[in-house]
C-alpha cells in the first residue's frame, strides 16, 4: 500500500515521497519530510503536501513515527509500531474524511512487511 523513496540514507530536513496505493485501488503521491531520526529506535516525518500543492503546518500539521523495539531472546525479533497525529483546522476534517483509510493502508502495509520476513 505504501511506497517510500529516498535518496541516500534517511536524516533529518531529507525529502521523501510516498506514494500509497488504497483498497480501492486509487494512488495518491504525497511530499514529506523527516523530522526526527534515531537509529534502531524510530524515525517521524511531517507531510509537506501533494505534488502541485503545498500545506502549511498551521492549517494541517502532521506527526508520523515509526518506532522500533527489540523484543524476545537476545533482541533477536523487532515490534515495529507506528503512530499519526493530524493537528491544525484541516487536521480534523482529514480524520473524519480519511481516518479509517489510512488505518487501513498502515494495517495492509504491516501485512506486507510481515510476509516478507
Amino acid at each position: 500500500p505504501f511506497q517510500v523513496d529516498i535518496a541516500g540514507r534517511p536524516e533529518v530536513g531529507k525529502r521523501i515521497t510516498i506514494t500509497s496505493t488504497w483498497r480501492d485501488g486509487r494512488t495518491d503521491v504525497s511530499h514529506e519530510r523527516i523530522t526526527v531520526v534515531e537509529p534502531h529506535e524510530r524515525v517521524c516525518w511531517d507531510f509537506e503536501g501533494l505534488p502541485n500543492l503545498s500545506i502549511p503546518d498551521w492549517l494541517l500539521g502532521t506527526e508520523r513515527c515509526l518506532l522500533f523495539e527489540e523484543v524476545g531472546d537476545r533482541g533477536r525479533s523487532t515490534r515495529v509500531s507506528s503512530y499519526e497525529i493530524f493537528s491544525g483546522p484541516a487536521g480534523v476534517m482529514v480524520g473524519l474524511l480519511l481516518g479509517s483509510t489510512i488505518q487501513d493502508g498502515f494495517g495492509r502495509w504491516c501485512e506486507g512487511l510481515l510476509r516478507q520476513f
